[in-house]
C-alpha cells in the first residue's frame, strides 16, 4: 500500500516507545508529546477566540474540567467536543483539540465546550461516560447564566470519543439536535471490523485481537463490551438519534463501525451522511498544514455543523456517502 507523501510523514514521525514499560501517567505524557509534537510540525494552529473560559465541576471524588470556546458574545449554540485516545490518554489541553474547537466555534459560530473526561485505567468505564453527562447536565442547568441556546445542542467526537458521544446521546435521546462522529469505534467486541477486513484488500495486516486488547483497561472485562453504552452500535434501536454525520477513513478498521452503524441509522430513519475520506489512516485528520484531505475533512466538519444549528435536519445530515 503506497500512502500520500504527508500520510507517511507523519507515520515516520511517531515515535516507537515500548508502552509497556511506562506507568499509565508517563505513557500519557509520552504520547500528549508525540502528539503535540506533530501538529506543531503537520497541523494549523488557530488563533484563541475572544472568549475562551473554564470550568471546573466536581464528580466522584474528582474535578471534571470543561473549556468553553465561544466566537462571539450573546446567546449561541453548543457543540460538546469530546477528545480521542482510547479511553486512556488524551486532553482538552493537547494542541489538536484546542485548534478543533477554535476552528468550529469560529466557524459554525456556535460555543464549543471540550471535556477533560476521566481516564482509564485508574477510572475504568463507566467513569468518562459519567463525566460526560454530569457536563451535559450543567450545562442544561446554567444554559441562562452561560448563554447557551441548549434547545439547539450538538455532540461529537473522535475515536474514544466518538464512542462517548453516540453513548451519550443513546442514554439523553431528546437532548441532541446533531450527532458529529470522526473515526468512531462503536463496536468494541471488535465483530463489525473482523467482518469488514475479511473482504476488503486495503487492510490485509489488521490483528483485531492486538486492537480488542487495548479497550480491556476501559471496560475491565470484555463481556462488557457487548453494553450498548460500550458498543451503540449494538443498541436495540437507534431510532431517537438525531441527525448524525460521520467520518471515517479508508485505511483505518474502525471504518467499518461507521459503516455499519450509518446503515443502522438510515434504516431507522435518521438523516445521516457518511463520509469516506480517500488515503486517510486513523490519525490523518491532523494534518491540517500538510495535507489537503485533511483540511477538507476539517472544513466539511465545520460545514456540517452549520447545517446541524442553523438548519436542523437537512443539508448537515441529508442522507448519503460520500468519497473524497
Amino acid at each position: 500500500m503506497t500512502l500520500d507523501a504527508a500520510v507517511q510523514a507523519h507515520l515516520d514521525a511517531e515515535r516507537a516507545v515500548d508502552w509497556s514499560a511506562l506507568s499509565p501517567a508517563a505513557a500519557r505524557a509520552e504520547l500528549r508529546a508525540q502528539i503535540d509534537r506533530n501538529f506543531r510540525r503537520f497541523a494549523t494552529p488557530r488563533e484563541a477566540l475572544p472568549l475562551e473560559s473554564e470550568i471546573a465541576l466536581r464528580h466522584a471524588g474528582r474535578v471534571v474540567r470543561v473549556r468553553l470556546f465561544r466566537p462571539r458574545t450573546g446567546t449561541l449554540p453548543v457543540s460538546m467536543l469530546l477528545h480521542g485516545g482510547g479511553w486512556t490518554s488524551g486532553s482538552i489541553d493537547e494542541l489538536v483539540t484546542v485548534a478543533e474547537a477554535r476552528h468550529r466555534a469560529a466557524g459554525a459560530d456556535v460555543v464549543v465546550a471540550t471535556v477533560d473526561y476521566a481516564l482509564a485505567p485508574e477510572h475504568p468505564f463507566p467513569a468518562a461516560l459519567e463525566d460526560v453527562r454530569v457536563v451535559v447536565d450543567h450545562l442544561i442547568e446554567r444554559a441562562r447564566d452561560l448563554d447557551l441556546d441548549i434547545s439547539n445542542f450538538s455532540i461529537g467526537g473522535s475515536s474514544a470519543g466518538a464512542n462517548l458521544a453516540a453513548a451519550t446521546v443513546l442514554s439523553l435521546p431528546t437532548t441532541f439536535t446533531g450527532l458529529l462522529l470522526e473515526v468512531p469505534a462503536l463496536d468494541l467486541t471488535g465483530a463489525t471490523m473482523r467482518v469488514g477486513l475479511s473482504t476488503d484488500p486495503q487492510l490485509p495486516d489488521i490483528d483485531v485481537d492486538a486492537l480488542i486488547e487495548t479497550v480491556l483497561a476501559y471496560v475491565g472485562d470484555l463481556s462488557r463490551t457487548t453494553l450498548p453504552s460500550v458498543s451503540p452500535l449494538l443498541a436495540s434501536q437507534v431510532s431517537t438519534f438525531p441527525s448524525t454525520v460521520i467520518h471515517t477513513a479508508a485505511l483505518d478498521p474502525l471504518k467499518y463501525d461507521g459503516a455499519a452503524f450509518a446503515e443502522r441509522l438510515t434504516a431507522a430513519g435518521v438523516p445521516v451522511t457518511l463520509r469516506t475520506y480517500d488515503g486517510a489512516l486513523h490519525g490523518s485528520a491532523i494534518l491540517t498544514k500538510s495535507w489537503p484531505t485533511a483540511a477538507r475533512w476539517q472544513a466539511d466538519l465545520v460545514a456540517s455543523l452549520r447545517a446541524i444549528h442553523r438548519v436542523r435536519g437537512s443539508a448537515a445530515a441529508s442522507g448519503g456517502t460520500m468519497r473524497g
